[in-house]
This record gives structure tokens, C-alpha cells and sequence, in this order.
């Protein structure tokens, strides 16, 4: 994901917090989860490869807790952990339009 990528998402984000109109707040949901999936293509792409390299790990320590410290160490496994992490953050930012779109939908019906 390039930097400008990273930009756009943070904007997105910071759009969310000003109240958008309900139409835009669906265009951005759509638009983050098509975010979503490029960074769970990057995801699975080093999740293939984390097990091998765990287990090289493991033969050379003696716990569990210190072959994946170890793995989070590398260069893949630094990756792999930041991707998790933006892909929890625009999970979590999409529930919460899920839930906003769902309280404008009953509000209109009255039912709120």
C-alpha cells in the first residue's frame, strides 16, 4: 500500500468524524473496504510464508512466546503486524458507518 493510499484512508477517517451526509457515509464505507481487501491480499501473501519461517524459529529457541517475538522481529514480520493492525482499524472504522447507516435507516422510518 503506497503512502498516498495511506493518506486517503486517514482523510476518509477524519472525514467520518465531521458527519457526512448519509450517502457520502456509504460511498466511504465502500471505498474502505475496498481498501480492506488490497491490504488482506498483502495479508495473506506474508501469512503463507509466516508459518516456515516461525518453525525455522522454533527449532532454534525453546518457547512458543520467543519464536513469534522473534518472528514479529523481522523485516516480514513487522509487515505483518502493521497490516493487521490497519486492517482492525478500518474493520472497526467500517462497523461504526455500518451502525450510523442503521440508525439513519430507523430514524427515517420513525422507529428510532
Amino acid at each position: 500500500m503506497t503512502e498516498q493510499e495511506l493518506k486517503t484512508i486517514k482523510d476518509l477517517i477524519l472525514e467520518i468524524e465531521e458527519g457526512p451526509a448519509i450517502g457520502r457515509l456509504a460511498d466511504i464505507a465502500v471505498m474502505l473496504t475496498g481498501y480492506y481487501a488490497r491490504l488482506s491480499e498483502e495479508f495473506k501473501d506474508i501469512e503463507v510464508f509466516r508459518a516456515d519461517g516461525w518453525l525455522r524459529l522454533r527449532e532454534e529457541v525453546k518457547s512458543d512466546t520467543r519464536a513469534e517475538k522473534m518472528w514479529l522481529n523481522t523485516e516480514q514480520g513487522r509487515k505483518w503486524n502493521d497490516l493487521r493492525i490497519k486492517m482492525k482499524y478500518i474493520e472497526k472504522t467500517i462497523s461504526s458507518i455500518k451502525l450510523r447507516l442503521r440508525v439513519a435507516e430507523n430514524e427515517s422510518r420513525g422507529s428510532y
